[in-house]
């Protein structure tokens, strides 16, 4: 299933099985943000500590929804082996690329995901491989 096979939000609503109105909409804006995410701290290899903001259910449960959706319209690039659907590609199949050479960099980028906002989420799902029209992408 794809999200372009939709005309409007109140389809999806409705494949998802969701009240567009009472459930997506109170979520998304009604929901303060701690009610949103619970956050606590992992301890870091290195030392330290790695913090984690994880999706309380409902959200997580409307995320997942929406996941399957959005998968129906992405092509993973040849080179992406992470977070990928399916058995063809993961760690292992990264690593084998890496086999035998002489340099492998590996980072790790502080604070990456608190870079994530609205604009750029929005943004990315109104270009290719999306091209979603702006309510989709709201």
């Amino acid at each position: 299933m794809s999200l372009k096979s939709f005309a409007n939000l109140r389809q999806i609503a409705f494949a998802l099985g969701r009240d567009y109105r009472r459930k997506m909409v109170y979520i998304a804006y009604g929901l303060a943000p701690g009610a949103r995410y619970k956050e606590f701290t992992i301890p870091k290899k290195s030392g330290g500590e790695r913090r984690i903001c994880a999706p309380r259910i409902a959200l997580l449960k409307l995320q997942r929804d929406i996941l399957q959706l959005l998968e129906g319209d992405y092509r993973p690039r040849a080179h992406v082996h992470g977070f990928i659907s399916g058995k063809q590609r993961s760690i292992v199949s990264n690593a084998r690329q890496h086999v035998g050479k002489r340099w492998v960099l590996n980072i790790d980028l502080e604070d990456y995901f608190e870079t994530i906002h609205f604009g750029r989420v929005r943004g990315r799902l109104m270009t290719p491989p999306y091209g979603y029209p702006t309510p989709f992408s709201r």
